[in-house]
């Protein structure tokens, strides 16, 4: 193996883009995460530095490099399972429908974990990372905080 190789794993994912149009692709996850232990996450690389995301469109297998800014909404396909919110404080989970700028709505479940000082959902949604994670009926769908018009809260 050469020095320069990085390992990745690849996981499939459906991407909706600015404009409604929708891709299906696998993109690439290091083996190896830099901001916590074990492999790089999805939310890891969408909420990570760079602006263009390396993918592989399934079916065609064509190489595409995804504009992050452009990314409204990730569907992860198959097989991705997220891990918990670490502990750092009171947990949290809120009953929500997120609308989207192109009037789209997504019902699902934010679920965090922050100090007790902190652990409003605007707190969480005022954070600098640029998607957010919702659990849905269908699975984890992560959402580009920019393409957001609102998020209200279900009654309990």
């Amino acid at each position: 193996m050469s020095d320069y190789h990085v390992p990745k794993r690849r996981l499939p994912v459906q991407l909706t883009l600015v404009g409604g149009s929708r891709v299906h692709v696998q993109l690439f996850l290091s083996a190896r995460a830099s901001g916590h232990g074990g492999e790089e996450r999805l939310e890891d690389l969408l909420n990570g530095p760079h602006d263009f995301l390396p993918a592989q469109e399934v079916g065609s297998g064509e190489t595409l490099l995804i504009n992050r800014a452009a990314l409204v909404v990730a569907r992860v396909t198959h097989g991705e399972v997220t891990d918990p919110p670490e502990e750092v404080g009171a947990g949290a989970e809120h009953a929500v429908q997120v609308h989207l700028l192109d009037g789209s709505v997504l019902a699902g479940r934010i679920c965090y974990a922050r100090p007790e000082s902190s652990a409003r959902l605007s707190d969480f949604l005022n954070e600098p990372a640029p998607f957010l994670e919702l659990q849905t009926s269908e699975g984890t769908v992560f959402v580009s905080k920019r393409h957001v018009a609102r998020i209200t809260e279900e009654a309990r």
